[in-house]
This record gives structure tokens, C-alpha cells and sequence, in this order.
């Protein structure tokens, strides 16, 4: 059976450096975050590319509920141009549009070290939670950054990925909270499903992290988002290459289906 990745809660990562640990009647209550504790996590980010091939549009985001850390998510996403960046609706879920911008911030790999940026706007997130059905393929969402990244975007093309292509979903693997690594699978997209909106990928182990991966083509284009995989044998922490080789079935969703509507997001002023 086909499941939604679950968003890892960064509760327990966190609590590291969250205050108050206290005894066990303090640990089921709310736990708040600062935004000072979230400054001291960000100085201490270190992400890997065990491949060597990583673009550095690929961003591990942190979507912090400030008032319910327990709310919080991680998630993977990709910067489509200097200041804007493409992940999942469902990893913005964390609280209303103006408390998810706030609690955004997503970490770039750098050849020496990396780069955090904060947002700006949400400019487009699906709210499931006033629907009775959720569409996998409106599972999208575009954020403005506050300042442009020193990356490269990525290109999105239409109509993206169809069965029988190669594609290559980088996605973001998170250790710990001060640790991550960007692992490119190697998949083949099979067949489309049922419902004609998603796309079955082959050999491809998508884990709980890499909601809102970009899904490349052979010229290093996105031609699909990453949401959805089957259960797996591997997680964040197997080794490097046995992560990428459990023969897991993902889902995606190709560009075709929010293709114009996100041009028109880009090119609104």
C-alpha cells in the first residue's frame, strides 16, 4: 500500500536545544521554540552529498511551529529561481500562512559550508484541511524567500515525467537536527495510477524527510515533485549506497499538473 510520508516531528530533534526539559509531567506540555534557539541550530548545520553531484539548488527546510515544536516538520525542497522556492503543500501544514513563513528557513549545501534563507511569502499553499479530497497532484506550494540564494535555480519543464523515463529525485535526508545529507535515487517511472494524476517510480526509496523533492530528467530539469512512497527497509541513517538501493516503490506527481499555474505565480508582480 501506497502512503503519504509522514513529516518527521522535530520535537525530538530539537530538544536539544529547546529549554526546560525538566520532569515528565514538563515533557507533555507544549513546548515552545525562540527564535534565538533556532539561530544557535542554524550556525551548526552540516549537510553531505555522498554522490559529489548535488546541485546546490537542493534545500533541507525546517518548518518551525515556534508555539508547538511538536507541530514542526522537515522537509526537502528546490529553488526554481533566485528567490523562490518549490516544495510540498502538506510540509507548510505546521499552523496559518503567516506562522509557517515565520517559522521557515531553508539550508542550502555550499562547497565550503552553507547557506540559510528565510521567507519572505508563501506565495501559493493548497489548504487539505478544507477539502474532503485531497488531490496528490495540487500537492504543491511556492514560496518567496527574503533574499536571493548564491545557487543555481533549476529549470521546470512541461510536461515532465512519463512512464518509461529515467528519473533522478535528490532528496534530503535528515540525521539529526544539526545533520543531513542529500542522496540522489535513480528510478524509472513505471506506470501512472489509477486516479491519472501520480506516477509510480521504480527502485526509488523515499523515506519521511523527502516530501517536496524535485524530480530531475536527464538534462537536470524538474519534471516532478516527490510525495508519497510505500513503506521501506532504510531510513536517514543506512549507509551510503544501501540507502539508495532498497527496491521501494515512490510516488510523484509530474510538472503538467501545476505548470501554468505556477508560471503565473513567478511572473506575478
Amino acid at each position: 500500500m501506497i502512503r503519504p510520508m509522514k513529516l518527521i516531528p522535530m520535537f525530538a530533534l530539537l530538544f536539544l536545544v529547546a529549554c526546560g526539559q525538566g520532569s515528565q509531567e514538563s515533557s507533555v506540555k507544549k513546548t515552545k521554540l525562540t527564535v534565538e534557539q533556532m539561530d544557535m541550530l542554524m550556525a551548526q548545520q552540516s549537510i553531505s552529498c555522498p554522490s559529489g553531484d548535488c546541485p546546490d539548488a537542493i534545500a533541507r527546510l525546517f518548518i518551525v511551529n515556534f508555539d508547538d515544536a511538536d507541530k514542526s516538520s522537515l522537509c526537502s525542497g528546490a529553488l526554481v529561481g533566485p528567490r523562490h522556492l518549490l516544495t510540498n503543500s502538506h510540509c507548510l501544514e505546521t499552523g496559518k500562512l503567516a506562522q509557517a513563513c515565520e517559522g521557515f528557513y531553508a539550508v542550502f549545501k555550499r562547497r565550503f559550508g552553507y547557506e540559510v534563507a528565510r521567507c519572505k511569502e508563501i506565495l501559493f499553499r493548497h489548504d487539505f484541511r478544507t477539502r474532503r479530497g485531497k488531490l496528490s497532484n495540487e500537492d504543491y506550494a511556492l514560496v518567496e524567500l527574503d533574499r536571493e540564494v548564491r545557487a543555481r535555480p533549476l529549470q521546470m519543464v512541461s510536461p515532465g515525467m512519463r512512464p518509461g523515463d529515467r528519473v533522478t529525485p535528490y532528496v534530503v535526508d535528515h540525521i539529526s537536527a544539526k545533520e543531513a545529507r542529500i542522496v540522489r535515487l535513480d528510478c524509472q517511472v513505471s506506470a501512472q495510477s489509477r486516479n491519472g494524476q501520480d506516477l509510480f517510480l521504480e527502485r526509488c526509496p523515499v523515506i519521511s524527510g523527502n516530501s517536496g523533492s524535485p524530480i530531475l530528467d536527464i538534462a537536470g530539469d524538474v519534471v516532478g515533485l516527490v510525495y508519497a512512497a510505500e513503506p521501506t527497509s532504510v531510513d536517514e541513517r543506512t549507509p551510503f549506497p544501501e540507502r539508495t538501493q532498497a527496491p521501494t516503490l515512490g510516488l510523484g506527481f509530474p510538472t503538467v499538473s501545476f505548470y501554468e499555474a505556477f508560471n503565473a505565480l513567478m511572473s506575478a508582480p
